[in-house]
């Protein structure tokens, strides 16, 4: 498998990950984890490596970037850093970008990482990340499924997090219309995380791809779970599915929120920016181009 990843990038993924348990107290401290995720290796072990336990620096000093990629090539992972040519575009611009994309596809996985980058920069087909509760009902699945399917009918590629409910349901429309899918995981991207959904993992690799900055056999900690969004915010359109129950009488309708990104604290809130939809959104069955294509304009940037 494909490691383009430069030697500095795989030792600073194998720090995040050796302070993996340290990043995870300092949140519950309400460290801000963005801020730790963008700072440079020796600020961040000064501000974290006495929680991590054992010296860490040295431990980095004498870390193999070899290692990581035999990790990757053994889990037929490929991996690409933030200085190579494949690396996701709007991605550079983050000061917490991710050093290293570990992608596990069937065939081509950077290729099929480059339709991450989308946009017209790279002349690329355009990308929406459909999202929302681990908890929908099963009208809201459906919904998120007949949407996503859809989208993709339309030539549109889905990106989500395999996480149960509304996620998986889009990943699932958009394997029905054959549309290209992507999903991020919080941990290892050769791990199928839940468990529940391996199934649906072999069909994303097979067609799509799966994405993690985590190395290979990772099992996520929860600051992993708001951490991966930052790589769906790569995409400029990005859907929220939700329940109006919460927002006025008409309990059980879903409906579509656009927003503009920056992560909540998972994906079963609703981002604080989230902003409906505008009818017509729909009242039939959502599987024809006109309510897709509504939504789908009415949700770009």
């Amino acid at each position: 498998m494909t490691v383009h990843a430069c030697d500095s990038c795989l030792r600073r993924t194998w720090l995040i990950a050796r302070l993996g348990g340290a990043i995870e107290i300092a949140r519950h401290e309400k460290r801000a984890l963005r801020e730790l995720l963008a700072l440079p290796e020796e600020r961040l072990i000064a501000a974290l490596g006495s929680r991590a336990g054992g010296d860490v620096a040295a431990d980095l000093e004498h870390a193999d970037a070899s290692d990581l990629r035999g990790a990757a090539d053994a889990a037929a992972l490929a991996a690409v850093c933030r200085h190579d040519a494949a690396y996701p575009v709007r991605l550079h611009d983050l000061r917490d970008a991710p050093a290293v994309l570990f992608v596990a596809a069937a065939a081509d996985p950077v290729g099929r990482l480059v339709r991450l980058g989308g946009g017209p920069d790279r002349d690329e087909p355009p990308l929406v990340s459909i999202v929302g509760s681990r908890r929908a009902s099963a009208e809201g699945n459906e919904v998120a499924r007949g949407l996503a399917r859809g989208i993709g009918a339309a030539g549109v590629g889905i990106v989500s997090g395999m996480a149960l409910g509304i996620d998986s349901a889009a990943h699932a429309g958009a394997l029905d219309c054959g549309a290209t899918t992507i999903a991020v995981l919080a941990g290892g991207a050769d791990v199928p995380y839940p468990s529940s959904k391996r199934g649906l993992y072999r069909r994303i690799v097979a067609e799509g791809c799966v994405v993690s900055e985590m190395p290979p056999g990772f099992t996520p900690f929860r600051w992993c779970f708001p951490a991966r969004n930052r790589i769906r915010g790569a995409v400029p359109m990005r859907i929220w599915l939700s329940s109006t129950s919460s927002l006025s009488s008409e309990s059980g309708r879903w409906h579509p929120f656009r927003y503009h990104g920056g992560t909540t604290g998972g994906q079963s809130r609703r981002p604080k920016d989230a902003r409906p939809v505008p009818a017509p959104w729909p009242d039939g069955e959502i599987c024809g181009s006109p309510s897709s294509q509504h939504v789908l304009t009415a949700g770009r940037d």
